[in-house]
């Protein structure tokens, strides 16, 4: 492009919007719209993306047209979708565990199923009904059978009998009403 024959102000102003043209188009071409998603888990698949564009799709079309048939279609999709997600996850597992060494075989282990590991045993106790009974004593104490408290425990640093006034079943409500519940007893015996 030879720019030495501009003559005015006008021919550099077309000669400078068509260098920003080009320069545009050339821009349009090399670069891509928008930026390929980066895979968000190991397990991922061309096929879920696909089934999570058709779950969205059957959404949007039930929101729109709040029909019988779309619903269904909508509901339909999802639970498919979810099917081939904990079947993408399994097989991933799978080929994680087939393929790992001695060294990273109790690394995945520890990673996948938690919500099963069982708690561990209490007090001696590894029966179901025993652990039970452990924890419940734990949170719910028996009160016959507690030690009362000591005398001294109780005893005030300020002599307040100055400032004692009768007591109203108005103060009973609002000290009642500003009690905690669901929580376990406590060495008073008061929850």
């Amino acid at each position: 492009m030879d720019l030495s024959q501009l003559q005015g102000m006008d021919d550099t102003l077309r000669a400078i919007t068509n260098i920003t043209h080009l320069i545009n188009q050339a821009v349009d071409e090399a670069v891509p719209l928008r930026v390929p998603r980066k895979v968000a888990a190991p397990w991922w698949n061309h096929s879920l993306m696909l089934a999570k564009q058709s779950v969205k799709h059957a959404d949007r079309r039930a929101r729109l047209q709040p029909t019988a048939a779309n619903r269904d279609d909508s509901q339909y999709k999802r639970s498919k979708w979810s099917l081939m997600v904990r079947n993408a996850k399994t097989a991933y597992r799978i080929h994680q565990l087939e393929t790992a060494s001695s060294r990273t075989v109790w690394k995945m282990l520890k990673h996948h199923n938690t919500h099963n590991k069982s708690i561990p045993p209490l007090d001696g106790r590894s029966d179901f009904q025993g652990k039970c009974n452990v924890l419940r004593k734990a949170l719910f104490p028996d009160t016959a059978q507690q030690t009362p408290l000591p005398a001294d425990l109780l005893t005030s640093k300020k002599d307040l009998r100055q400032y004692k006034s009768g007591v109203t079943a108005y103060k009973i409500q609002l000290a009642i009403a500003h009690l905690k519940y669901g929580t376990s007893v406590g060495p008073d015996n008061i929850t």
